[in-house]
């Protein structure tokens, strides 16, 4: 997990630290970084779905009915960098999220 937060860009990065790893709630990442209750949702949101792309271009997810992981499998050593996603999601025509 930690190799994901490290190729994200800082933004995203600081949200999902703050908010899974240290238990901020997003009302208060909100004004710990100064910006509006709605921004800080939509960071932690986008946060969330690079982690998604980044760990799904490297392995295989198996979840449950809830969204819980239950099984892994590596494809790839390497995870693809952030700015590899945004290329990729620009020539598709798809919006960010």
């Amino acid at each position: 997990m930690m190799n994901i937060l490290t190729r994200m860009p800082d933004k995203y990065r600081e949200a999902l630290e703050l908010s899974e790893l240290q238990g901020m709630s997003q009302k208060q990442l909100s004004e710990h970084l100064n910006i509006s209750y709605s921004g800080a949702k939509s960071r932690v949101q986008r946060g969330r779905e690079l982690v998604k792309e980044m760990m799904t271009s490297c392995c295989t997810i198996e979840a449950d009915h809830y969204g819980n992981i239950v099984e892994y499998d590596v494809i790839h050593k390497s995870v693809k960098d952030t700015r590899d996603f945004s290329r990729e999601r620009n020539l598709r025509g798809l919006p960010f999220l």
